[in-house]
């Protein structure tokens, strides 16, 4: 489910890059619950969205903002 959302977000060209946290560094900054976990952050440093990618709601909002359905 949650390919079907970033493949949404990418064929609507919404601007994102992916970190890989294999170290959990990132993960442990923002005391994340487990992997995979994502969080949405604007142009602004402001989450907008967070979750499981397992739940596709990340993916979902990022793809809805850029006018893409899912």
């Amino acid at each position: 489910q949650w390919l079907r959302g970033e493949e949404a977000a990418r064929d609507a060209g919404a601007p994102f890059a992916l970190l890989f946290d294999t170290d959990d560094i990132v993960g442990k900054a923002v005391d994340a619950p487990g992997s995979p976990y994502a969080l949405l952050v604007d142009a602004k440093g402001v989450v907008q969205g967070e979750g499981w990618l397992d739940g596709a709601c990340v993916w979902d909002a990022l793809a809805r903002a850029h006018g893409a359905s899912t």
